[in-house]
């Protein structure tokens, strides 16, 4: 509640409900990867697959979720934070930039230039 600057739960509902991403959703060109739990009990799926229609201008559309039998199925995946962990890097390793002079690594170990520590 002291996030959302509600005072009670109540009233952290209502504000919770007012919550959407209309707007958003179809300006985003990036690739998209959308986590969900099976039991989450504050965001249900029934709206995870109309999120993902209303993202139409990304680039890509990922969504995974997360089963009682893995145990992530609660909210932000907190019953096993590791596999979540694991499935984000898992979608997000192909996605990262390779090129010289991007912020990935040119070689093991060594940053590329626009990362480089400054010369002494």
């Amino acid at each position: 509640m002291r996030v959302t600057g509600t005072d009670s739960p109540a009233q952290f509902l209502r504000f919770a409900g007012r919550l959407h991403t209309r707007e958003v959703s179809a300006k985003v060109r990036a690739d998209v990867l959308l986590l969900a739990g099976a039991q989450d009990h504050y965001v249900p799926l029934t709206p995870l697959p109309r999120q993902v229609r209303t993202l139409t201008a990304a680039r890509s559309v990922t969504t995974r979720v997360f089963t009682e039998a893995e145990g992530c199925a609660s909210h932000c995946q907190v019953g096993n934070l590791g596999l979540a962990l694991r499935t984000i890097w898992a979608w997000e390793e192909p996605l990262l930039p390779r090129e010289r002079g991007s912020w990935a690594t040119d070689s093991p170990g060594r940053l590329s230039a626009c990362c480089s520590r400054p010369s002494q």
